[in-house]
């Protein structure tokens, strides 16, 4: 009988010489390798007596290395075809449901702001770090760097006790805002940037496929919450070896991306104004112990305290922001009761040296409004608790200290009288056919 050139028993002796000189490929995690290679020593012969004769025939001539190495090679090619795609969706399983029951975290982000000159004629990329660390619920410190790396500002927040301090360290100057409590059903809406990560997070998921970060694999995930609004996405970044979170990028590189974006190497400028762009979270950590300190409200001695409160606005309150607004417009009072956005606009685009102290109040308000800290506009706010028909603005153009030329007046709840408050911010009662034509 003529010998075939390739019998079965080369074949696969070949086939195992291969095996051996091939480098295990990148697939499963290498826990799982290290399972498969075990498994495939202690394999015997006699395990396989369910195969054929010529096969066995094989096993007798092969030696248990590549008895395991045959095993290993099946093994991998099933795991890397149809398990990793699986290990993949597990590890974003594995880093939500980390981020959605950390008790505690502490990241770094970095803030990313279009910023344009006085004239228009140059714009930039600017950047904003600072430190965070948080602790639930709603416990959220926040510390800004100078440029040689020391803390200047703190800012602390307790939404659940409704305490909010900040901290300018080179001044020795503290603010405390007082607020209500938060209730058990107003907690779940916090406005921390870990919140609202977390409320990103059930979304659809996309996979980005892999990069290096910092010498590291990386896996990238995009989770879009609202499939129509680019600004609700999230993009992850996973230590494909670890499954340690190393960043996010908010919103996804599809929507703005640093390492991509054209204003990224234009030279910077003097910024008077800028549009936020997006963040990143970086250097993350989970459940790390934090001390409560971190979190104390109470401003530190011998700091000075200026307290405010977030409350519904008195009749107090409304006379007082008259004059801040008819201060903020060439001591005139305004055409609407509320400052508008085009004006807030123009007193941002001035360095804070620059504004006058009523358009400091102004734009200070409306930071701390932004931040869900104060109500935004004092006397709307008053107005809208009125009924209608039981309120009047009447200033507009009228001079401020003009005590002959009534600028607003309302009607108390159950009250026979109406108030009237005047140009000089004098307060009368009047009865309804009194009240100015």
């Amino acid at each position: 009988m003529r010998r075939r050139e390739n019998p079965p028993i080369d074949i696969v002796d070949d086939a195992v010489d291969a095996i051996r000189e091939t480098p295990i490929p990148v697939g499963p995690p290498q826990a799982l390798r290290s399972r498969l290679v075990a498994a495939g020593n202690d394999l015997d012969a006699a395990t396989l007596s369910h195969i054929t004769y010529e096969r066995r025939m094989i096993v007798r001539r092969t030696t248990q290395a590549s008895v395991a190495a045959i095993v290993l090679l099946i093994a991998l090619g099933w795991a890397s075809g149809f398990l990793f795609q699986q290990n993949r969706n597990t590890l974003l399983a594995d880093v939500v449901k980390r981020i959605q029951t950390a008790k505690s975290a502490t990241w770094t982000t970095v803030l990313y702001e279009q910023a344009w000159n006085r004239d228009g004629s140059k714009t930039w990329l600017e950047r904003t770090t600072w430190r965070s660390y948080y602790k639930n619920p709603g416990k959220l410190r926040t510390e800004r760097p100078d440029e040689h790396g020391q803390v200047e500002r703190v800012q602390i927040d307790d939404a659940v006790a409704g305490k909010h301090v900040e901290l300018e360290m080179k001044t020795r100057r503290a603010r405390t805002i007082d607020r209500t409590p938060l209730s058990a059903v107003e907690q779940k809406s916090l406005s921390d940037p870990l919140t609202q990560l977390r409320q990103r997070l059930d979304g659809d998921s996309t996979s980005l496929g892999k990069k290096r970060v910092g010498g590291r694999e990386a896996v990238g995930f995009r989770v879009l919450q609202v499939k129509s609004s680019p600004d609700s996405s999230a993009d992850l970044w996973v230590d494909a070896e670890s499954g340690q979170l190393l960043y996010v990028l908010l919103p996804g590189a599809h929507k703005f991306d640093p390492e991509t974006d054209p204003l990224r190497n234009n030279p910077p400028g003097e910024a008077v104004r800028g549009a936020v762009l997006g963040s990143i979270m970086r250097d993350i950590r989970f459940d790390v112990n934090l001390d409560d300190s971190l979190f104390s409200v109470e401003p530190p001695k011998p700091f000075s305290n200026e307290v405010k409160t977030k409350h519904e606005p008195t009749e107090k309150d409304v006379i007082e922001w008259f004059g801040i607004l008819a201060q903020a417009h060439g001591n005139v009072f305004p055409p609407q009761i509320q400052e508008s956005i085009e004006k807030i606009n123009e007193f941002l685009q001035k360095k804070k040296r620059n504004r006058t102290p009523a358009e400091n109040k102004l734009v200070d308000q409306q930071i701390l409004a932004d931040q869900r800290l104060v109500y935004p506009y004092p006397i709307s706010r008053f107005v809208s608790r009125l009924a209608h028909g039981d309120w009047h603005y009447a200033g507009s153009g009228v001079s401020l200290g003009d005590r002959s030329k009534a600028i607003f007046w309302y009607k108390p709840s159950r009250s026979k009288t109406w108030r009237v408050v005047y140009g000089d911010l004098s307060v009368k009662d009047l009865a309804a056919e009194n009240l100015p034509k």
